[in-house]
C-alpha cells in the first residue's frame, strides 16, 4: 500500500506503476490534441483470484462509468487451473485509446516491454500471462485518430487501395509460410522485402520503433533488434493482414515474424465493430481455425491450445501454441468480445 499513497499523492501519474492484487480507477488528462496523463481517481486492494470461466465484465466492474478507465491487475486461472496474472481493463471513454505496457516478471526487479490491445470504447480488455509478474507500467496513452489522407491509412477500404482477393491472399500466405517455415534461420531482410514487394503488398513501416514483448517472443539470445519492416495486405472486404519482420542490423537475418490481421474497415470505421451480423464473426473464427490446420500439416499438432471462445460471450481469448523438434516456435491467439462482435488475430514465428 505504500506504493499507492505515493501515487495518490501526486495528482498526475505518468507512467503508472501497478503492483500485483489492484484495482484502479483512472482519468486522462490531455496534454494535448491526442496524448494523455494519467490521474489516479480510486485504488484499493483486490484479492480475489479470477477464474477465465466465470468472467463477464458486470463481475469485475459493477457499476457504469463515464469518463474514466477502470483497472483491475491480479493473479488468476484458466478454467482448465493453469495460474496465469490477468490485467482487466474498460474503458469507459467513448473514444478508442491505444497505451504501452511494460511488466516485472517474478525475481526479476527489471521491466520489460509486453504487447497489449487497443482500448474500444465501453469493451472489457483483457491481458494475460502465464506466470507471475510482480508490477506493470502503463505510459503512452493515446487517443486514436483515423489519418485523413487515405494513402496513410493502409486498412482503409477506398478505390485507391484494392483487393487482392481471398484466393490470392490465401496462396500467398500460404507461400509465404512455406518459406518462412523452411529458411527461417537463413532468411534476410532484404528477401523477405523482395517477397512482399513480388506480392504487391504495400511498405507501411512506421518512423518509430516498436517492440514484440517477451510473452510472444522471448529472445532468449537477446539479438539487438531492429525497427521491424512492416508490410500490409487488403485481402477481401473481411480481412487487411499486417506483416513485420524482425531482424538484426549486422547481417540482416530475421528473428522473428508477427502476422496481425484485422477487419477490412472503411473511413469511418476503426474497428471490427459492426451492427450485430455474424457472418465476418463467423469468417474469423473459420479463418483462426484454417490457419491452425495449416500449420499443424507443416510442422505437427500443436503443443498446447486454450479456446475461449466457445464459452465466453465477453472478453477471450483463443490461444494455439505449436513447438517443432527443429526448434521452431509458432504461436497463434485471436481477441474477441462476442456482445461487440469484435475480433483480431495475432501469430508470431520464431526460432530459439
Amino acid at each position: 500500500m505504500f506504493c499507492f499513497i505515493n501515487l495518490i499523492c501526486q495528482e498526475i501519474e505518468s507512467p503508472l506503476v501497478i503492483q500485483i492484487g489492484s484495482k484502479l480507477t483512472i482519468s486522462l488528462d490531455n496534454s494535448d490534441s491526442i496524448n494523455f496523463t494519467t490521474k489516479i481517481e480510486n485504488v484499493e486492494n483486490y484479492s480475489n483470484a479470477v477464474n477465465t470461466k466465470n468472467i463477464e465484465s458486470e463481475s469485475l466492474f459493477e457499476i457504469p462509468k463515464t469518463n474514466c478507465i477502470e483497472l483491475i491487475f491480479c493473479t488468476g486461472t484458466y478454467s482448465d487451473g493453469d495460474k496465469m496474472t490477468f490485467l482487466f481493463i474498460k474503458n469507459w471513454y467513448n473514444f478508442p485509446i491505444e497505451y504501452e505496457a511494460s511488466i516485472t516478471p517474478s525475481g526479476n526487479n527489471e521491466f520489460e516491454s509486453t504487447s497489449v490491445m487497443p482500448l474500444l470504447p465501453n469493451v472489457l480488455s483483457r491481458e494475460d500471462w502465464p506466470y507471475t509478474i510482480n508490477m506493470i507500467k502503463l505510459s503512452g496513452f493515446k487517443r486514436i485518430e483515423l489519418q485523413n489522407d487515405l494513402n496513410e491509412n493502409p486498412f482503409n477500404n477506398s478505390p485507391e487501395l484494392k483487393y487482392i482477393g481471398t484466393e490470392k491472399a490465401d496462396s500467398a500466405f500460404e507461400s509465404l509460410i512455406d518459406i518462412i517455415i523452411t529458411n527461417i534461420s537463413g532468411l534476410t531482410i532484404n528477401q523477405a522485402i523482395a517477397i512482399e514487394q513480388k506480392m504487391e503488398s504495400i511498405d507501411i513501416t512506421p518512423n518509430y520503433s516498436i517492440e514484440l514483448g517477451k510473452d510472444i517472443y522471448p529472445n532468449k539470445n537477446n539479438f539487438k533488434l531492429e525497427p521491424p519492416i512492416t508490410f500490409s495486405r487488403i485481402e477481401d472486404s473481411t480481412f487487411s493482414n499486417q506483416i513485420q519482420y524482425f531482424y538484426t542490423k549486422d547481417n540482416g537475418s530475421i528473428k522473428a515474424v508477427f502476422f496481425e490481421w484485422n477487419k477490412t474497415v472503411n473511413s469511418n470505421d476503426l474497428f471490427f465493430i459492426d451492427d450485430g451480423s455474424e457472418g465476418d464473426v463467423k469468417k474469423f473464427s473459420d479463418k483462426f481455425n484454417r490457419i491452425e490446420g495449416f500449420i499443424s500439416s507443416k510442422i505437427g499438432e500443436p503443443k498446447k491450445k486454450k479456446i475461449e471462445s466457445l464459452r465466453h460471450k465477453d472478453s477471450f481469448r483463443d490461444d494455439v501454441i505449436w513447438e517443432s523438434k527443429s526448434g521452431l516456435n509458432v504461436y497463434m491467439f485471436m481477441f474477441g468480445n462476442e456482445s461487440q462482435r469484435y475480433r483480431q488475430i495475432r501469430m508470431v514465428i520464431y526460432n530459439d
